[in-house]
């Protein structure tokens, strides 16, 4: 833990995260352009754990940690640029985990609390995070104008939750029906639920499990589980999804609300899949 502290700190010297900051992808598909970045910032990351007075067998041990630290950066900028317009900021913002992960969902409550981003960016925060308490405030001011109700297109979640706070019953029964395909019907939190987890959201498929009776969580966990297998392990993403990595903390949530017969039917339909999933970072 100590080792994964200080390899933090080094990604976080102002010119190395300034090089992050001016880092442009157009997508996330353009991997061989990221793997070449990170590789050169990496390098001189690694160049900095050379020069620190320590034994050479922390320091070797320190360059192994110093490797994954990189790429959790640039996947929350590349996740959250879409979100928040004036981000340039947010990396000196960022929460880890002991585990040497951000911590998405306190990321966003610091944001948010801080109110350097603008209303609408704390608003779609709020919404993807499940911060009711800020939905709920932040709604107010930001629904006394109605144009500001015509900017928000776009996440789903985002939209879920305009209409839920503003009790519109009919938008939200199109939103959760008009893709449907012939599938069974869904309650709200249902719907919520499973496009939480398949879309790679944590502390939202956490939320909306919650808010689940003992029959729909019956109905939905162990189809969603299975769900988010496929979706990891498939290349294709939607606008707004979360980095694909992240499926793998929605599986071992949705796991360990399993009985353990409902694990084993999991592990036996999708032995590949499962364990792929387990060789992310941080597992």
């Amino acid at each position: 833990m100590a080792l994964r502290k200080v390899a933090i700190v080094l990604w976080h010297q102002a010119d190395i995260l300034a090089l992050v900051k001016s880092f442009r992808c157009r997508s996330r598909t353009c991997d061989s352009t990221i793997r070449q970045w990170q590789q050169s910032v990496e390098n001189v990351v690694k160049e900095r754990v050379s020069m620190l007075l320590l034994p050479d067998s922390l320091k070797e041990e320190l360059v192994h940690v110093v490797k994954p630290i990189g790429p959790e950066i640039l996947k929350w900028k590349m996740h959250h640029e879409s979100l928040i317009s004036d981000s340039y900021f947010a990396l000196d913002q960022l929460f880890w985990t002991s585990a040497g992960t951000v911590d998405y969902r306190k990321t966003a409550e610091i944001l948010i609390r801080q109110e350097r981003i603008t209303v609408i960016s704390s608003y779609k925060l709020a919404c993807i995070y499940c911060l009711y308490d800020n939905i709920r405030v932040i709604g107010e001011k930001l629904f006394s104008d109605e144009d500001n109700i015509l900017r928000i297109s776009e996440p789903k979640l985002v939209i879920f939750w305009t209409h839920l706070i503003r009790g519109e019953v009919a938008k939200l029964d199109v939103l959760i029906n008009r893709n449907n395909n012939g599938e069974r019907e869904r309650t709200v939190y249902q719907y919520a639920f499973e496009s939480a987890a398949t879309s790679g959201n944590k502390a939202a498929t956490e939320y909306f499990f919650q808010k689940l009776t003992l029959e729909e969580r019956e109905a939905s966990l162990l189809e969603t589980a299975q769900s988010v297998i496929d979706q990891r392990y498939f290349a294709d993403s939607f606008p707004y999804d979360f980095p694909k990595e992240e499926l793998c903390d929605v599986l071992c949530y949705l796991l360990s609300q399993m009985k353990e017969e409902e694990q084993i039917q999991v592990f036996k339909k999708h032995p590949y899949k499962t364990l792929r999933c387990f060789m992310d970072w941080p597992w």
